[in-house]
């Protein structure tokens, strides 16, 4: 198995290297080291898709609600996306950097949504209701974009499956949420904006979201034994959709709360902007480093 293809501590157990999308797509059916990787996200975009479905919420009636559509979507994007990713990660090299591009850009695109939400549902007033709002809807929209950037920057340096390359990745996203949840305990604490037990859960387990796939527990201790059930990549799957499901839980909960008691037009104008904004160039950053991957006559892994 060639080194790009391998995870550090992750020995074996590995697909293929090179195959074909019709394999790929037959291997999620197959046991490796990928297959709890699929599954832990497919069944969560499953989950998050029934729940917005089975929402009872005029989005398209009334404004107020674009922002919670705006995190629905985005929510049952990255999951997909992500699964996308591990379906067709042993493919050749050029496919496999180009489907973590759009990991990266689900989770680019719902970490600009969920922020917005909390500004529309969780801000006071004086914050959601003047030029703040806007001050900070374009630090989101940066950050969320470098984020991104940063995450496809990661993929080409020269240990890109090493724990240098994951710090890189969640260090990228580690800004945008904090700035957001700075804001968010200002608001909470010292506004008392929104009830603090609509939100202490998801605040106390995203900092997991980040450390256990720094970290490559247990996997670091014991060689092999969890090369297919246990590692740390499945388990920062299933710590990300905790945290997700407590924070879509706190956004439900805010708006139904406040629905009728409070004004959100600007914020819910500027929610949409934003998320089409950033979904716009996104999609205008993929494109380049595609391009970047699939004309370069170099080592395309030194792209940047």
């Amino acid at each position: 198995m060639p080194d790009c293809y391998q995870d550090k501590f992750i020995l074996s157990s590995y697909r293929p290297a090179g195959i074909t999308a019709t394999q790929s797509v037959l291997s999620i059916f197959q046991w490796h080291n990928e297959t709890l990787n699929f599954w832990t996200h497919f069944l969560v975009f499953a989950y998050f898709a029934w729940t917005c479905y089975k929402m009872d919420v005029p989005f398209f009636e009334d404004k107020y609600h674009w922002p919670l559509l705006c995190v629905g979507i985005s929510l049952c994007l990255y999951p997909l996306l992500s699964s996308v990713a591990h379906v067709f990660s042993s493919m050749n090299l050029k496919v496999r950097h180009f489907v973590f591009y759009l990991d990266y850009m689900g989770i680019s695109v719902y970490s600009c949504a969920a922020s917005m939400a909390f500004l529309a549902y969780s801000s006071p007033e004086h914050v959601r209701n003047s030029t703040m709002a806007y001050v900070y809807t374009y630090i989101c929209v940066v950050l969320v974009i470098i984020s991104f950037i940063g995450c496809c920057l990661s993929r080409h340096c020269n240990d890109t499956n090493s724990t240098k390359g994951v710090v890189l990745r969640v260090a990228a996203f580690a800004v945008p949420f904090l700035f957001v949840c700075a804001f968010m305990m200002h608001w909470l604490l010292y506004h008392k904006s929104s009830p603090i037990e609509h939100h202490y859960l998801h605040i106390l387990w995203n900092p997991a979201v980040g450390l256990v796939p720094a970290s490559r527990l247990p996997e670091r201790l014991v060689p092999v034994s969890f090369d297919v059930i246990g590692q740390s990549h499945q388990l920062f799957h299933i710590t990300s959709f905790i945290a997700t499901k407590y924070q879509f839980e706190a956004v439900i909960k805010d708006c139904f709360l406040k629905r009728g008691r409070i004004t959100t037009d600007l914020v819910s104008r500027l929610s949409v902007e934003a998320f089409l904004l950033v979904l716009f160039i996104d999609s205008f950053i993929l494109c380049y480093f595609s391009i970047k991957l699939y004309t370069s006559n170099r080592d395309y892994k030194k792209i940047g």
